[in-house]
């Protein structure tokens, strides 16, 4: 109704979900889309390199903005801007403890995670490098790749390479998951063979189970 009421710029102060649902229109209708951090995390604006802390500076680019473009990525036909995780993460995601975890966090809550995730999972995936794995235990896809090492791990500097940052993980017992777990928690998971991230523009995944 904006839009055609005569809208020439789209915003959104909400958290990273409400974000892309107008994020979606102003693609779809070729409008300059505004950020104002006001949810719970706001992971995406930080990745923006906006102020968090106070959402009333955002919203100046209403009125003196600098457009820039910048990436989404699409799932199964729905636009995310963040991240897209599937296996022992997904499943655990929606308990209130983990509402904050990102990838440093989710790596260093492995062990947690698949104990609370239930039988083995069964995504398919091929991994450059490595093959075709049938087994991975975590495999999150982001709009734009995170950092894997140093002082910004976890952190996405990039939202306009065109890439998709995967990480994929399998584990196979409980020795592995210590060592992901002591590796995360020093920036350095990228070391452990079980982790393996690399960029792309797509990536299938599939599955045995529905």
């Amino acid at each position: 109704r904006a839009v055609a009421a005569g809208a020439d710029t789209l915003g959104m102060a909400g958290g990273d979900g409400s974000l892309a649902t107008v994020a979606q229109v102003a693609v779809d209708c070729d409008l300059p889309f505004v950020v104002v951090p006001a949810g719970t995390r706001n992971h995406y604006a930080g990745d923006l390199g906006l102020d968090r802390a106070d959402p009333t500076q955002a919203l100046a680019a209403f009125v003196r903005g600098e457009e820039h473009a910048v990436d989404y990525a699409i799932v199964n036909g729905r636009m995310f801007l963040n991240n897209v995780s599937l296996g022992v993460y997904a499943a655990a995601v929606e308990q209130p403890e983990y509402r904050d975890a990102k990838l440093e966090t989710t790596l260093r809550l492995l062990p947690d995670l698949i104990a609370k995730g239930g039988a083995p999972f069964d995504l398919h995936i091929d991994v450059p490098g490595q093959g075709h794995w049938d087994s991975a235990a975590l495999v999150q896809i982001s709009n734009g790749a995170y950092e894997m090492s140093g002082p910004s791990f976890g952190r996405r500097l990039h939202l306009d390479a065109g890439q998709l940052g995967v990480v994929a993980v399998d584990v196979n017992h409980g020795a592995d998951l210590a060592a992901i777990t002591m590796l995360a928690a020093a920036r350095h998971v990228e070391r452990h063979s079980g982790v393996w991230p690399w960029v792309t523009t797509e990536l299938t995944v599939g599955s045995g189970q529905p």
